[in-house]
């Protein structure tokens, strides 16, 4: 049996915009490390995300992102770009994620793909075995942020963000991801500085409709705020 699954992104251009599905661009204050290069970014201008290993704490065994059937670029790259990553031992490869600068996508399809069995019992061995996905911007990993307390002023970090989540048995995988890109602008240069990066995991059976106009002949169709069903594994065969 096999299952066909969409990955869904979006994305909003500054703090005041409606948020949507891959990312919210705001301003803020930062400092650089010594040797790491400010990078400015014009509006519109590409920002490239990149994808690392997927990591566990439970098994401590890495594995190439690409190992699971996630979304893939026309040719994927590797793209470590200094010691210190190849010292930690850094799988950095591009992703067909499209960020631009300044330009909000409220919701889009990033791409369709088609489960198997094998894939399935594959994104399950990793759910069980507590891996992350990690993902790179202009250098800054991705961090999710965990609210602790129910009126949300209590909150932590971690690197990174779950494959999925396994719960009563049944396995959901985390397929729509709403981006959170922080910037910083200032007079004395052009362009914007990226000096933030947030995810936030979603798991949805994601609605489309036919659209000619786009690859694959379909677009993503999102509701903000609207209850939408889990993408569960075995539900949809």
């Amino acid at each position: 049996s096999s299952t066909e699954l969409y990955w869904g992104q979006s994305e909003a251009s500054n703090m005041q915009a409606k948020i949507a599905l891959l990312g919210v661009l705001g301003t803020s204050q930062a400092f650089y490390l010594p040797g790491v290069a400010p990078v400015q970014y014009d509006d519109g201008a590409r920002v490239d995300l990149k994808v690392n290993k997927l990591t566990s704490v439970k098994t401590q065994l890495p594995y190439d992102y690409y190992t699971l059937p996630f979304c893939k670029p026309v040719s994927v790259v590797q793209s470590v770009e200094n010691l210190g990553e190849i010292l930690a031992g850094d799988l950095i490869e591009n992703s067909p994620y499209d960020l631009r600068m300044g330009d909000n996508q409220n919701c889009k399809l990033l791409c369709k793909q088609e489960l198997k069995q094998a894939d399935k019992d594959q994104f399950r061995a990793r759910i069980d075995d507590e891996y992350m996905v990690n993902m790179i911007v202009d250098n800054l990993p991705a961090a999710t942020k965990y609210i602790r307390r129910s009126d949300g002023n209590d909150y932590m970090y971690m690197n990174g963000f779950p494959i999925g989540v396994q719960k009563n048995n049944k396995y959901y995988i985390y397929n729509h991801l709403k981006f959170l890109l922080k910037y910083h602008s200032s007079d004395d240069f052009d362009g914007h500085r990226i000096v933030g990066f947030e995810v936030e995991p979603h798991s949805i059976v994601q609605a489309t409709q036919s659209d000619p106009a786009q690859p694959g002949g379909l677009k993503a169709v999102c509701q903000e705020g609207a209850e939408a069903t889990l993408m569960e594994l075995d539900s949809y065969p």
